[in-house]
């Protein structure tokens, strides 16, 4: 996954949206290492998104996962460390069990 022009992650369906696999793009994309990315490194995946986005941003990918759909969604994030703005367009979907539970979400 280090060659993706991108960052590919595998995160949980929690509040935070909690980082379990972060790919080597989330370095040009957010300037931060991807295990900063992760629960041990500190950067949680909710507060990169603009304050004004987040309650869209969960609505919209929540509303896509109930109808067992996967979702794409265009946001905006905050730099960590820098306090820059960028779009991001996401598309992702729900990995699930066999009683069909989302086991976690997967994203790019």
């Amino acid at each position: 996954m280090s060659n993706l022009p991108g960052m590919a992650n595998r995160c949980e369906n929690d509040n935070d949206w909690t980082m379990l696999l972060v790919s080597e793009g989330c370095g040009p994309l957010l300037g931060v290492r991807p295990e900063e990315m992760t629960c041990e490194g500190g950067i949680s995946c909710i507060d990169l998104i603009h304050m004004d986005d987040r309650q869209r941003v969960r609505l919209e990918i929540d509303t896509q996962l109930e109808k067992g759909n996967s979702f794409q969604v265009v946001y905006r994030i905050i730099m960590p460390k820098t306090g820059e703005m960028k779009w991001i367009w996401e598309r992702g979907q729900a990995n699930l069990n066999a009683d069909e539970e989302i086991l976690f979400l997967e994203g790019f």
